[in-house]
């Protein structure tokens, strides 16, 4: 079980790096340069990037536990989930029937996937 915890985190810290990225980069310009230099500076893009190396670290140290061919597609699904919740939440976007059906399908195939591992 306190295993569990690295796989959870994983997802977290996955979803809330590109939940932090969307921030960022909602407040853009379409200057390329002054873009570049303004995202360098922006908080949101800074902590999504933090996000995103804890997930590595965690899933590097998930890997000692878990076999490779559980990780990813756990890891991976589970922040497709999220990140479908959170953006109907944080950022209003659609969320449709059809998106339900997917994220079923999706954890159909993870279950199937991954069984016995």
């Amino acid at each position: 079980m306190r295993n569990s915890i690295y796989i959870l985190l994983i997802v977290i810290f996955n979803a809330g790096a590109s939940i932090f990225l969307k921030l960022a980069a909602k407040e853009t310009t379409t200057d390329l340069p002054k873009f570049i230099f303004l995202q360098f500076l922006d908080w949101k893009l800074i902590a999504g990037l933090l996000l995103y190396g804890l997930a590595f670290i965690f899933y590097a140290k998930s890997l000692t536990f878990y076999n490779l061919n559980y990780v990813q597609p756990v890891t991976t699904s589970g922040t497709i989930v999220m990140v479908l919740i959170a953006s109907k939440f944080i950022f209003s976007e659609n969320l449709s029937a059809l998106n339900l059906v997917g994220v079923m399908l999706i954890l159909c195939g993870v279950i199937l996937a991954t069984i016995g591992n």
